[in-house]
């Protein structure tokens, strides 16, 4: 599943102080700015997915956890985080990914490698925050690692 969270900046925002106007609906006090968040779907444009004032075009960040567990479902977020950054060159793809062994079901389940180079293809750059292991399903232990994704300049 993935959020979309769109920021706004503000000298003094704190939970009793009003949002800035460019906050979405339903959105937080967050530091200087605000977070709100909303579900995509991978198989629609992005542009079809705009809720009222939520418009996932304008989001600064999109945070995407165990998403790409089918190599199928690689291309649809690279081309969805794409027409983010269609919209926004500086926004950000913060994915965490689980390595899941070659097959899920009889369906191809991409590598680690497929995913960077995935993003690598779409001109962005990836970049490696966090790298562990996490137990799954039965306690198999499978590697996880979060990647920072950007535009590449």
């Amino acid at each position: 599943h993935a959020s979309c969270s769109s920021t706004s900046t503000s000298s003094s925002t704190s939970p009793t102080m009003p949002l800035p106007p460019a906050a979405w609906s339903g959105a937080r006090p967050l530091g200087h700015g605000s977070v709100a968040a909303m579900p995509l779907d991978w198989h629609k444009a992005l542009s079809d997915q705009i809720r009222g004032d939520l418009d996932p075009r304008s989001a600064d960040v999109v945070l995407a956890v165990d998403t790409v567990w089918l190599t199928d479902l690689l291309e649809m977020v690279v081309r969805v985080v794409q027409q983010v950054m269609d919209s926004r060159p500086d926004a950000v793809l913060y994915l965490a990914f689980v390595e899941r062994p070659g097959k899920l079901k009889n369906e191809r389940v991409p590598s680690m490698q497929d995913v960077k180079d995935a993003f690598l293809a779409a001109s962005c750059t990836v970049d490696e925050m966090y790298s562990g292991t996490v137990k799954h399903d039965g306690g198999l232990v499978l590697p996880v690692v979060v990647l920072d994704i950007r535009r590449a300049t």
